[in-house]
């Protein structure tokens, strides 16, 4: 499947006190993509790791919510953090709004309690493909059937939420594709890495893509607080990854001021 891979680099903040925080780097994609894409605020996929579920497993969750999209939407309204203290304290009241609910996404992702959006959003509309799939061998066709049966019939106290996936999810998959959003950060002290950790190593990421149209982001936070990402983007997003990573570039300055102490 063909695809692009883009990496490029974003500054450390100027502030030392600030270190690039997952919620920072999503908020700052969430504009990234609103700006280069205008008119759709298309859901994400992030992934949660569920530490107290079944042993500890990922699955994800949608951070797109009304709470930051009303942020994002305010900021690019404004064009940059204001020294307007009137506006400032606006945009931090919207940020706040948008971190408390996406706090509420994780607990209930890390519960288990949430709906399953990676089951609904991206295998229930892949296996139902297949079923289509002409070239699909027919006993492969049988065993996909077999999983769908079983998720309509989910019951009992362990049952899932109800989900919009036949009415919503698996359409806006259909039409617009699907984009995922995940990384990591690198331990500021790590004595495995040795005296000169990263002095002349290369950093490297993977960000799977395995549906027609599909985007991915990874970023990796280095201890010096630069944030190396990695764009991965098939189909229709390809077109989209430049516009992406230059908008990217121009917002994250902008994003970082609102972690400012006031």
């Amino acid at each position: 499947m063909k695809r692009s891979v883009t990496a490029f680099d974003l500054p450390p903040p100027p502030d030392k006190s600030i270190r690039p925080s997952d919620t920072l780097l999503n908020i700052t994609f969430q504009i990234a993509l609103l700006a280069a894409r205008p008119g759709f605020m298309q859901p994400i996929y992030q992934p949660v790791h569920q530490r107290d579920f079944v042993g500890g497993r990922t699955d994800a969750m949608w951070p797109v919510t009304e709470e930051s999209t009303a942020l994002v939407r305010r900021l690019m309204a404004i064009g940059d953090v204001p020294t307007d203290n009137s506006q400032l304290k606006e945009l931090r009241h919207l940020l706040g709004i948008a971190i408390e609910k996406r706090r509420k996404l994780i607990n209930l992702s890390r519960s288990g309690k949430a709906p399953q959006m990676f089951r609904y959003g991206f295998l229930q509309w892949a296996t139902r493909s297949v079923l289509s799939d002409e070239t699909a061998p027919e006993d492969f066709k049988r065993l996909v059937q077999t999983v769908l049966d079983a998720w309509s019939k989910t019951s009992g106290s362990n049952a899932l939420p109800s989900s919009p996936a036949d009415d919503t999810i698996v359409p806006v998959t259909e039409k617009f594709g699907t984009i995922q959003f995940t990384g990591l950060t690198l331990p500021e002290h790590d004595p495995t890495l040795g005296e000169h950790p990263l002095e002349g190593e290369i950093l490297g990421g993977l960000g799977n893509i395995y549906l027609p149209d599909q985007l991915a982001l990874l970023y990796i936070v280095r201890p010096d607080r630069s944030v190396v990402v990695n764009l991965s983007a098939g189909g229709h997003f390809e077109k989209d990854a430049g516009g992406i990573q230059r908008e990217m570039k121009v917002w994250y300055p902008k994003v970082v001021k609102l972690w400012e102490k006031e």
